[in-house]
């Protein structure tokens, strides 16, 4: 059970920084406060998603994720085609949360994947009850009174949720299409994506101005991916006006000096990269923009790693380039 564990958790550290198949806005709610969606396809397709495939099979838990695939039936760094989670308030504790697992092939076997955690423990024990027409399988989670729910729509989409109501939303969504999100428009090239708002609705003590300031903001908006041979981070805050952009974005210009002079000393290879850093502000909007090219992080990836596994890494030969560009 723990080597099980154990590739799940390799599985999701190496995956979860860069995933999104395009994104099918038509079984998200519209008024879903969070919505993120990875796209597996383009981010194998890329140089990061090929570095990370590399360090995958020279892992020492390679073994172990082999073991996983075979109790699954197919391989989850190959076959997934996509992930997308949404929550219908930023208190997710309290609204709860779905996500919708889709493979490139019908390939999800109900059978197997039921039996693989009925193999993890009674910790781990899964029970099934019938919705209407639908088996909904219920996950036992120990720090949790209400366990998790899932149900396989078909042989390549799987639909997970914190709760019967909102699991039955979503097999009704998904099947019905009857969903209409449009506040993610991801850039060409992306295989993360993310947007969150309804920080106006958040609970905040009232006498805590920095605090308070939170509740000036709109959105937030995030995407990574790879156009043309570079990586990129492209950040977006929408505020409620010009004026309290204005006020964050020179918060944030007073802020990038002192985190890259920590960088430098800390990580100066990561400096490198983040004095490509650009700040700006558009009206409501302050935007984070970081582009470089995708085969120097690759270098740098596997540096990291090999100098995380003790074996030290050889010169990447990245060079410090302009300084934090903060207009």
């Amino acid at each position: 059970m723990k080597k099980i564990i154990a590739s799940l958790a390799l599985f999701a550290a190496v995956c979860s920084p860069a995933m999104a198949a395009s994104f099918k806005s038509n079984v998200v709610p519209a008024d879903s406060k969070i919505a993120i969606h990875v796209d597996m396809e383009a981010f194998r397709s890329s140089e990061l998603g090929a570095v990370s495939s590399e360090l995958v099979n020279s892992n020492a838990d390679a073994e172990d994720l082999k073991e996983l695939t075979e109790k699954l039936g197919f391989d989850p760094t190959k076959e997934l085609a996509s992930l997308t989670a949404y929550a219908p308030d930023l208190a997710v504790e309290k609204s709860g949360w779905v996500m919708i697992a889709e493979s490139v092939n019908p390939v999800i076997s109900e059978k197997k994947i039921v039996s693989l955690i009925k193999e993890m423990g009674e910790e781990s024990g899964i029970t099934s009850s019938k919705s209407g027409s639908n088996t909904i399988y219920s996950l036992a989670n120990p720090q949790s009174q209400t366990p998790a729910k899932m149900f396989f729509m078909d042989s390549d989409t799987l639909l997970a949720a914190n709760d019967d109501s909102n699991i039955n939303a979503a097999i009704k969504a998904y099947k019905g299409k009857t969903g209409d999100y449009k506040a993610m428009t991801s850039p060409a090239g992306s295989f993360f994506a993310m947007n969150v708002a309804g920080f106006q609705d958040l609970e905040i003590p009232t006498d805590d101005p920095q605090a308070q300031m939170v509740k000036q903001v709109k959105s937030i908006s995030c995407y990574v991916g790879e156009s043309k041979s570079n990586a990129f981070l492209a950040l977006t805050v929408t505020t409620l006006d010009p004026a309290i952009a204005a006020q964050l974005h020179q918060m944030a210009q007073g802020m990038l000096p002192f985190m890259a002079m920590q960088m430098s000393q800390e990580a100066p290879d990561l400096a490198a990269v983040l004095q490509k850093l650009q700040l700006t502000q558009d009206g409501s909007n302050i935007n984070l923009k970081l582009e470089y090219p995708a085969k120097d992080i690759a270098k740098l990836i596997k540096k990291m790693a090999a100098e995380q596994a003790g074996e030290g890494g050889d010169d990447l030969g990245i060079t410090p380039i302009s300084p934090v560009s903060m207009n």
